[in-house]
């Protein structure tokens, strides 16, 4: 799990223990501001899972260049999807999407 993950997961549990003090002691301002620590720390965790599947297509982009292409290609195409992941991402999905297209004709 990504760093962004467990930071995230922690920010979750706080809230949680936050919002329910919170209510426990009619604290309705702390109640509040658990709740919104619990969002956003499950935003946290959802960016670093999103941030750890980016990173693993980004490595079987590379394993596979390297496999067709050589080593020295596959260099370059990991420099560019570190530099670029989203559009990394973006065109492994679509290509998912043509073939998919493609093969259920």
């Amino acid at each position: 799990m990504a760093y962004d993950g467990i930071k995230g997961d922690v920010k979750e549990m706080t809230g949680k223990v936050q919002s329910k003090v919170g209510e426990a002691t009619g604290d309705h301002k702390m109640e509040a501001d658990g709740v919104v620590r619990d969002l956003a720390g499950q935003a946290q965790s959802l960016y670093g899972d999103i941030k750890s599947g980016v990173s693993d297509v980004a490595d079987g982009l590379v394993d596979m260049a390297s496999n067709r292409l050589g080593p020295d290609n596959a260099k370059a195409i990991q420099d560019a999807v570190q530099k670029y992941p989203l559009v990394a991402l973006a065109l492994a999905a679509a290509a998912g999407f043509m073939l998919s297209s493609l093969t259920t004709r």
